[in-house]
């Protein structure tokens, strides 16, 4: 896991008044068309990136993708991969709901993630390796080579990483 702080602000006024403060390398990701009202201003080592987007009460999540001169940032109902040395986006996936948590496996060249409604594992450039779509998911758990969910229609799923086949 990457080091990092995360600041969160009242107002993208105030946001944009600290971002202009902080010098370069730094990335402003805005996503304002769907009403914001999160606004984090984010340091990794002498990187800063700006956020301003939708919180729908899940926490955004940071980490590396085994590059250290790349990171994720999972939020709303995306996943970006950032270039810290260029201060650029990448990629973005658009999620199809909101956004809960991603693992980067670096052994195997592949994020899992996980959404509101479903898992996928994407591989380092951004491409859709599998997708499981689900009922709403209430808990899971990422392990080395498997996703365990439950949904809130009670089922209990258990799909293979490498395959995304069920395995029970």
């Amino acid at each position: 896991m990457m080091s990092h702080e995360i600041k969160t602000l009242e107002s993208r006024s105030e946001l944009l008044e600290q971002f202009r403060r902080v010098s370069e390398p730094k990335l402003l990701i805005d996503c304002s068309d769907s009403s914001p009202n999160q606004y984090k201003l984010i340091q990794i080592d002498s990187f800063t990136a700006g956020l301003i987007d939708h919180s729908f009460g899940v926490p955004i999540q940071i980490d590396s993708t085994g590059d250290p001169s790349t990171l994720l940032i999972g939020h709303e109902s995306q996943l970006d991969c950032i270039s810290v040395s260029a201060a650029k986006v990448l990629w973005t996936f658009k999620l199809d709901s909101v956004f809960f948590q991603f693992k980067s496996f670096k052994n195997k060249s592949c994020i899992v993630v996980i959404e509101e409604t479903g898992v996928l594992v994407l591989d380092y450039n951004g491409n859709k390796i599998w997708s499981y779509p689900t009922d709403v998911i209430t808990d899971y758990q990422i392990t080395d080579s498997a996703v365990m969910i439950k949904t809130m229609d009670e089922k209990d799923l258990e799909l293979s990483i490498t395959t995304g086949k069920l395995l029970s």
